[in-house]
Parts: structure tokens; C-alpha cells; sequence
């Protein structure tokens, strides 16, 4: 069916076996959802494209197998694994929806350029940034993920952060990279948060509460006048 037409009258659902690297479904448009099955195939650099589905479109891979394709290509798609496969995702955007991806394997991803997320689902996704890129989004979108920096002048911002903070998984090692967290609402840290060396800054009028061995030794300032 690569390069054909196929439209539904109604709703309809196609599912499609031996895909390739580089099949290209982009002339399928149908209401129902699209079943692409990869799990013939050894690794999959993905080029190709999944057409137009008003339904679900669902990736099919198997055992030790892994997939790499553009966050353009993968966004809002549900991948399963049969046995531990794994995806490995480039050129992460603002709004990366990756939320579908339930594998057993590993989970990365790139972020090529500075992106300031807005709706962006990461869903556990191990995070390389390249150099002189930054990465600003929630504490919610970010904060536990494991993130680390491919070379230098490197900034992660962590907004929003909760009560629960745990950036320890954010690796900034380049010369010049830094972490910063920003503080939105009156916050109270659990025993548990941990800042992370993070430059910290409180917006105005809102009071950040920390026991001493959280916040000594970090650089926080205000937006305003902070407490």
C-alpha cells in the first residue's frame, strides 16, 4: 500500500505489515486508525510517513529492536514493544507529544535548538541537548527527568517548581552550561526536594520555605521583592 490512495467512507481502520525505513503512507487519510508494523525490520531509521489519521495511529516493534525518527514524525503516535525495544527521538520541539510511548527499552531524545516548551509531553524521556542550546519548561514537563548537555553554554530552566523538586537528575558538566529554577507560587520544599545547585529565582511577592541544608550554598534571587 506504500504510495497508494487510501480514503474510508465512514470509519475505517488500515493496518500494515513489512513497512520500511522509508514507506510513505502520506496519501492515507481515514477516520479510523493506522496499525504500522515495524517488528520484521532490524533497527528503524524512520523517513517516511504515516499519512493522515483521524484515529489512533499505532507503531508495532519488537525485541531489541530500535526506532529513531524526528519528534515531527513520532509526535502524539502510541509505540508498543513486544519484548524491550527502544526509541530514540531527534529535534525535540516546543509541543512534543510523546505521551503514547510505552516501551520496555530506552527512552531518549535531542533537543537541537533552544526551545522554551509549551505543551510538550516527555514522558520519562532521557533528554541530550546540544551545545549552546536551552531547554526552558515546568518542573512538571522536566523536573525529574534525566537531562545532560552535549557540550557547553548550556542553560536548563525549571519553572514552576513544586514542593517535591527533584532536579538530581540534570547533569550539566560544559563550560559555561547552568541550571536555574524559578519559583510562581508561595512554596513550601518537602524534605525530600532537592535544587540541585540550581540558580534560583523567586517571582514577586511569593516566599520560598526551605530547610538550610536545601537552599545553602545556592544563588537565589528575587523578581520583585520575594521572601
Amino acid at each position: 500500500v506504500g504510495g497508494l490512495t487510501i480514503t474510508d467512507t465512514g470509519t475505517a481502520n488500515v493496518s500494515v505489515t513489512a513497512l520500511a525505513a522509508d514507506t510513505d503512507l502520506s496519501n492515507v487519510s481515514i477516520a479510523g486508525n493506522l496499525t504500522a508494523d515495524y517488528s520484521a525490520l532490524s533497527d528503524v531509521n524512520f523517513i517516511g510517513s504515516l499519512g493522515t489519521v483521524a484515529g489512533t495511529t499505532t507503531i508495532n516493534m519488537a525485541s531489541n529492536q530500535t526506532l529513531t525518527a524526528t519528534a515531527a514524525k513520532l509526535t502524539g503516535l502510541t509505540i508498543t514493544d513486544t519484548g524491550t525495544a527502544n526509541v530514540s527521538i531527534t529535534a525535540i520541539d516546543v509541543d512534543t507529544d510523546l505521551s503514547g510511548v510505552d516501551i520496555a527499552g530506552t527512552k531518549t531524545a535531542t533537543v537541537a535548538t533552544t526551545k522554551i516548551l509549551t505543551t510538550a509531553n516527555l514522558n520519562g524521556f532521557d533528554i541530550d541537548i546540544a551545545s549552546g542550546a536551552n531547554l526552558t519548561g515546568t518542573d512538571a514537563q522536566i523536573g525529574d527527568l534525566t537531562i545532560t548537555d552535549a557540550g557547553e553554554n548550556t542553560t536548563v530552566t525549571v519553572t514552576a517548581i513544586a514542593t517535591n523538586v527533584d532536579l538530581s537528575n540534570i547533569t550539566l558538566d560544559g563550560a559555561g552550561s547552568t541550571l536555574a529554577a524559578t519559583v510562581t507560587a508561595n512554596t513550601v520544599l518537602a524534605g525530600a526536594a532537592n535544587l540541585h545547585s540550581a540558580s534560583v529565582n523567586i517571582a514577586d511577592t511569593f516566599t520560598l520555605t526551605a530547610a538550610a541544608s536545601q537552599v545553602g550554598g545556592l544563588t537565589i534571587t528575587d523578581t520583585g521583592t520575594a521572601n
